[in-house]
């Protein structure tokens, strides 16, 4: 996610400057005594890891430490002879450390069907979101997250609920009957009104529009639970005037003419997390391509914006060499969206990245940045992040993977880069004074991540030696696929294959405010 600067709450872009990436782990890596992280995982490759409730890692260290007697003590009723728990109310958030509040607890969704009709003329829309989900804990009610709008009606399992208001965010839902563990429900919200513009919905002069942001975007058009740790399928179902168009995640399987209106059917089958949902509403100019597999790429350019034709033609280039590093490519499809907005910068929407253009700069996006966002496919869209203070997992690896896309297509010496690079901020303490994992909230998004992530991940490299290296960096996505991870895990594989204790190494890289010391520094043949 480089390419431009910050946007405020929402988080589109960091600067990185124009050359600057990757990593990975085996089927399950051995915990490191370091970067304990603060949440457990259940480890399962090629499935999806299953956020908690409120309670989880309460109960998860209970059965650990009293036993399955303290345990039936602290439960609060039976059924036929069997203790069960009390519903309550999820919790307002999933549990992160840096954003407590963002998601919810209680449940993980399934499934995401969305209808929206939209006017750009009044910026009007009209939605119905059907929700698929489970609950992880017996539950009387549950919150969604939604920003703005006008909350027409609740409805789960088919029967009327009753809703509120809790925050800005929060829609808090109880259902008329409470809902068991491990019960699947379906919640249908229907809504109406303009998006809030203090969130991720972006309106252009022409009356389009598109929503793009991180770490909250899906919020800002439709009912969610928003946060990486629950990710599940997605369908679109657009009705926009005829002569718009409506781009979204995953294939276009159907477009409807009737009455003056189009509607476009996107459906995405690779789980998602919310903030990499995108739509986008436009008078666009469309290319299409497809892989040497059959694989299809849809790439939108909206009016003024087609001087990017000539790079996103590249595409299945970026995505083969891509392919090369990090093993099979995670989702059904690919492509871009090209948009003008109030700064230049870009986000990996799954399956479809968005780059948006300072509009009047003329600026035309390069290689780069398309290998940059499409990294992001494999670290961060497939194998998503755990904690937002692992933001190096995703952003060191993509920023590190455009010095490996220069390295090979326009003959970048990296070490002689890294040398160069190192050496001129050998003084220069403000360089290293912002850590790379850790950095506190609203700080990781710090562009360390982009201009020190790829030297961290070329002495990583040189230290653990190129045959371990690119081995991890191919096996982690694909173990971890579809599913949530931590720099932990990844730093553990990059252990595993190299068969090294990194545990110095990575606290003098990640950890430290201060330049490391040149033992770490200047690992293998890097020393000048």
């Amino acid at each position: 996610m480089p390419w431009g600067r910050t946007a405020a709450r929402y988080r589109v872009a960091a600067t990185i400057p124009e050359s600057q990436g990757p990593t990975l782990s085996p089927k399950q890596p051995p915990p490191l005594r370091r970067f304990e992280p603060k949440h457990r995982l259940e480890l399962v490759p090629n499935s999806r890891v299953r956020a908690g409730s409120g309670g989880y890692s309460r109960a998860m260290m209970t059965r650990k430490v009293l036993g399955t007697t303290a345990i039936v003590a602290l439960l609060l009723g039976t059924t036929n002879g069997i203790a069960t728990a009390a519903p309550v109310y999820g919790s307002a958030g999933a549990g992160d450390a840096y954003y407590p509040e963002d998601g919810n607890g209680g449940y993980q969704v399934d499934d995401y069907d969305i209808s929206i009709d939209y006017d750009p003329a009044s910026h009007q829309l009209k939605g119905v979101a059907k929700i698929s989900a489970t609950t992880t804990q017996a539950l009387k009610g549950f919150n969604l997250d939604l920003l703005g709008f006008t909350v027409d009606s609740v409805r789960v399992d088919s029967r009327d609920a009753s809703h509120r208001r809790e925050s800005a965010h929060e829609l808090v839902v109880r259902p008329a009957g409470s809902l068991r563990k491990g019960q699947k429900f379906t919640v249908e919200v229907a809504y109406h009104g303009v998006p809030d513009p203090a969130g991720a919905w972006f309106l252009r002069p022409s009356g389009g529009a598109y929503a793009v942001g991180e770490r909250q975007a899906a919020s800002s058009w439709f009912p969610v639970n928003e946060t990486p740790r629950d990710k599940a399928t997605f369908t679109l179902r657009a009705t926009v005037p005829a002569g718009w168009s409506v781009l979204s995640n995953g294939v276009r399987e159907n477009v409807l003419n009737t009455a003056g209106k189009t509607t476009y059917t996107w459906r995405e089958r690779t789980p998602i997390t919310g903030y990499l949902t995108t739509i986008a509403i436009d008078r666009f100019t469309l290319l299409t391509q497809r892989r040497s597999n059959g694989m299809p790429l849809v790439s939108a350019f909206a009016p003024g914006t087609e001087g990017n034709i000539p790079v996103e033609k590249r595409l299945p280039e970026i995505l083969d060499f891509e392919e090369s590093l990090f093993g099979a490519y995670p989702i059904d499809t690919g492509g871009g969206v090209y948009e003008f907005g109030p700064f230049t910068g870009a986000l990996e929407a799954q399956g479809r990245s968005v780059y948006i253009i300072a509009q009047g700069s003329g600026t035309v996006a390069n290689a780069r940045n398309l290998v940059h966002e499409n990294a992001h496919q494999w670290w961060g869209d497939s194998v998503s992040l755990w904690n937002w203070s692992d933001l190096c997992l995703k952003e060191c690896v993509a920023a590190y993977t455009e010095d490996l896309w220069s390295a090979q297509k326009e003959g970048l010496d990296l070490d002689r880069n890294y040398r160069e690079t190192v050496s001129k901020n050998l003084t220069n303490p403000t360089f290293w004074s912002a850590k790379l994992h850790d950095g506190g909230p609203d700080s990781e998004m710090a562009n360390a991540v982009y201009y020190r992530g790829p030297l961290f991940m070329h002495a990583l490299r040189r230290q653990v030696g190129d045959r371990a290296f690119f081995a991890a960096l191919k096996a982690f996505p694909q173990a971890h696929r579809d599913s949530n991870a931590t720099l932990q895990q990844f730093i553990a594989s990059m252990e595993c294959y190299s068969a090294q204790d990194l545990s110095a190494f990575t606290r003098a890289w990640l950890d430290s405010t201060t330049i490391p010391a040149d033992r770490y520094l200047w690992p293998g043949n890097l020393k000048p």
